[in-house]
C-alpha cells in the first residue's frame, strides 16, 4: 500500500494491547479527534498520572516543611545548650576551665551541623550569625584563647570549630584572621 508524501503514519496501542494503524493527512483535524479515541483504561491510566504528580508535589511540600520544622527545633535546643552553657561558664568558680570545654563541645557539635548542612532557612542563618559572634568573642579575649588551646589534645580536636572559622573567613575577608 503506497501513500503520498504528504500523509504521516500513525501506529496507536489499544486498550486491549493489539496494534493499530491509520493513515492521516497533514492538516487535517483527525489530530484533535484523537481525544475521542482514547479508550476508559487510557483515562484511568491518565488520571493516575495526573493524581501520581499531585501526589509528588505534595509529598516534595512535606519534606520541606518538615526540613523546617526540625531546623527550627534543633536551633531551639542549640540555643537553650548556649544559654545554660554560658550560665555555668560564667557561674563556675571552681571547675571553670571544665564548663568551658563543654561549651566548646556544644560550639563544635554546632559548627558541625552546619557542616552537615542539616539546617536551612532562616535556622540556618541565626544559628551561623549566632557561632560567627560566638567565635568572634573567643578570638578576642586572651582567657578564652588560654582556655582553648588547653582544651586541644589532639589535631582533630574542634575540627568543625576550625573549618567554621575558616569558612566564616573565606565568606567574610573582612573579619581576618585573629
Amino acid at each position: 500500500m503506497s501513500r503520498p508524501e504528504s500523509d504521516r503514519h500513525l501506529v496507536v496501542r489499544g486498550a486491549s494491547g493489539q496494534l493499530t494503524e491509520s493513515w492521516s493527512r497533514r492538516g487535517d483535524q483527525q489530530g484533535s479527534d484523537r481525544w475521542k479515541e482514547l479508550s476508559t483504561s487510557d483515562w484511568i491510566a491518565l488520571a493516575s498520572a495526573a493524581i501520581a504528580v499531585i501526589a509528588l508535589i505534595v509529598a516534595i511540600y512535606a519534606i520541606r516543611r518538615g526540613n523546617r520544622n526540625a531546623s527550627v527545633a534543633t536551633l531551639v535546643t542549640l540555643n537553650d545548650g548556649f544559654r545554660q552553657g554560658w550560665q555555668r561558664v560564667f557561674s563556675a568558680e571552681a571547675d571553670k576551665d571544665h564548663e568551658f570545654s563543654e561549651l566548646l563541645n556544644l560550639l563544635e557539635i554546632a559548627c558541625g551541623i552546619h557542616k552537615e548542612k542539616s539546617l536551612v532557612g532562616v535556622s540556618r542563618e541565626l544559628s551561623r550569625e549566632y557561632i560567627e559572634h560566638v567565635i568572634l568573642l573567643m578570638e578576642r579575649d586572651d582567657d578564652c584563647r588560654r582556655r582553648i588551646a588547653e582544651a586541644i589534645h589532639a589535631p582533630s580536636t574542634f575540627k568543625y570549630i576550625a573549618w567554621f572559622r575558616k569558612d566564616m573567613r573565606r565568606r567574610n575577608p573582612r573579619l581576618g584572621s585573629i
